[in-house]
């Protein structure tokens, strides 16, 4: 039978702490002015003109990036509809309109097929013709009509303005007698006294 069996395959081992400072310097009494320590591997590069090798890899080397392509926004319709104006997508660059001659396949007409359309242009013409006229017409009776209706607001003003003249003139009045009248009737009421 197969048994799971725990195995330390590592061990703690204290290492003895050990400090020998030197304080001769290792030089004889008189030269230890003059006692410098170990040199740099900088150092000995320069003494002995041993130039430094560079590594490939630390080289700089042209960057040469490739043109990321995005894919275009899609937002769903019903999306759309929900933001608010300012966040709608604009300025959505509007597909070309392509040509008749590429949709619709070419048609060669007959003679009196080319009289017909030439008539049937014509008189689309004429139509037009009349349009615009009976618009330009419109338009000129409505002008004089805005200028007729002016008028008459302009006058039915001034009557509304004159007779409230009249009705304020003659409340004003009535007001007038009440007071007369009250005053009379209370210098005879101290008369009276």
């Amino acid at each position: 039978l197969p048994d799971i069996v725990f195995v330390r395959t590592w061990y703690p081992v204290s290492i003895p702490t050990f400090y020998n400072p030197v304080t001769s310097l290792l030089k004889p009494a008189g030269e230890k002015d003059s006692w410098s320590g170990m040199k740099t591997t900088g150092q000995l590069r320069h003494e002995r003109g041993i130039k430094l090798k560079q590594n490939k890899d630390s080289l700089y080397k042209p960057i040469v990036r490739e043109k990321r392509h995005f894919n275009k926004l899609h937002i769903p319709k019903a999306l759309q509809k929900a933001l608010p104006f300012k966040n709608k997508p604009k300025n959505l660059e509007k597909k070309g309109k392509t040509p008749k001659d590429q949709w619709r396949p070419a048609v060669i007409r007959e003679p009196h097929e080319k009289k017909i359309s030439a008539l049937l242009s014509a008189l689309s013409t004429v139509n037009n013709y009349k349009i615009k006229k009976a618009k330009v017409k419109h338009r000129e009776q409505l002008k004089e009509y805005l200028k007729v209706k002016q008028k008459e607001d302009e006058q039915k003003f001034k009557r509304q303005k004159e007779a409230k003249k009249k009705i304020y003139r003659i409340l004003g009045q009535r007001e007038k007698k009440r007071q007369k009248s009250s005053l009379k009737g209370s210098s005879k009421g101290e008369k009276n006294m």
